[in-house]
């Protein structure tokens, strides 16, 4: 399976997924909404056995956005999962 192919299964697994980004032909950056975080986090390490690299957040005016960084040893890609959380309720 190529990245594309990946793409585009996501999307039909995760239909409600906001955007994703083709970075380059090993990364994609997944923009999802919050309700979406778990379900795709146990879907990648669960399932996929996707090894969880660091995470990574910056404080903006539109509130947290914190993303996730994940790698598929099999293939080499890295997938980065972005979350924006509310100031409010983080």
């Amino acid at each position: 399976m190529n990245i594309e192919q990946y793409n585009q299964e996501l999307k039909e697994r995760f239909p409600d997924i906001s955007k994703i980004e083709i970075i380059n032909n090993k990364r994609l950056m997944v923009h999802i909404p919050r309700n979406l975080l778990q379900s795709v986090t146990e879907y990648w390490f669960n399932e996929l056995h996707y090894r969880y690299i660091i995470v990574t957040a910056m404080d903006s005016k539109e509130g947290y956005e914190v993303v996730y960084h994940y790698s598929d040893d099999k293939s080499g890609w890295v997938m980065s999962l972005n979350v924006l959380l509310p100031h409010d309720k983080p």
